[in-house]
């Protein structure tokens, strides 16, 4: 079984337990659990969550970002699953310092590149929070309503789970735009489905935007380090919509996962 992790079931879990899981299964790492890990204020979370892996080579797959995942789809017209076909073919160990005092020479290393990347998030975090209020208008139930019930999410998010030709004409919408602003050809709606990261990516991001606009408001603006969070929690829920299982003790992701994923397998 292949199974994404991320940061809280990484940090929460014991040795033992990854240990278990990897002589079962397949553990795969996101990209940005790496770099979230290396990223954290706490340095107890950087130390902590490097000690739970062996001491080997190759201790747990490496997957890029469902952002390279997408351009795989839209350069090649087919998707990226299975998603062990998107392992990253390279051969590396941790370095031991990470468990130690050591890692902050290692970080110092790689200062430029996180700084890139944490600059990149807050973009995209800032992105997000502009989108994610306007999604309201694919909802046309909910396009009047000063403040959505609990009873009127539920059933924007069933949809969003259960209507495959609704998150097609979503898709359908923005690939037009995108062909007529940028001269881009992404693939026929017709052909995506829940095996494409793309398809998966406009799940999650209706999801998490229905949920932004219930806790914020159509108007509000909140941009906080939850924000960045709950943008990265996005991913892991992507990737782990196009494995077997999600690893997380997140609840609100586990919400997320269990919507969109019913028939996938939840760990926490």
């Amino acid at each position: 079984m292949n199974i994404i992790i991320d940061k809280c079931f990484l940090f929460g879990t014991s040795p033992k337990s990854i240990s278990e899981l990897l002589s079962k299964h397949r553990l795969m790492m996101p990209e940005s659990l790496f770099l979230e890990i290396l990223t954290s204020d706490d340095e107890n979370h950087i130390k902590k969550c490097f000690e739970k892996f062996p001491q080997k080579e190759n201790p747990v797959d490496l997957l890029p970002s469902p952002g390279n995942l997408m351009y795989f789809e839209k350069t090649n017209h087919k998707p990226c699953t299975p998603i062990e076909n998107c392992i990253l073919n390279i051969r590396y160990e941790f370095n031991p310092n990470l468990r130690g005092e050591g890692y902050k020479k290692i970080v110092k290393k790689v200062e430029v590149s996180l700084d890139e990347w944490k600059q990149n998030i807050s973009q995209e975090t800032a992105g997000f929070a502009q989108v994610a209020t306007t999604v309201i208008g694919w909802f046309p139930e909910l396009k009047e309503k000063k403040k959505i019930s609990n009873n009127e999410m539920n059933a924007a998010m069933k949809k969003v789970s259960e209507d495959e030709s609704f998150i097609k004409n979503v898709y359908s919408v923005l690939q037009k735009e995108i062909l007529k602003n940028e001269g881009e050809e992404w693939p026929n709606p017709q052909i995506i489905n829940k095996e494409w990261a793309i398809f998966r990516y406009l799940q999650f991001h209706l999801i998490g935007s229905l949920d932004y606009v219930w806790r914020y408001g159509k108007h509000e603006k909140e941009t906080s380090k939850r924000l960045v969070n709950a943008l990265l929690d996005i991913e892991y829920c992507i990737l782990g919509s196009l494995a077997d299982a999600l690893a997380t003790r997140d609840k609100t992701m586990e919400n997320f996962y269990k919507t969109v994923c019913p028939e996938k397998i939840l760990i926490n």
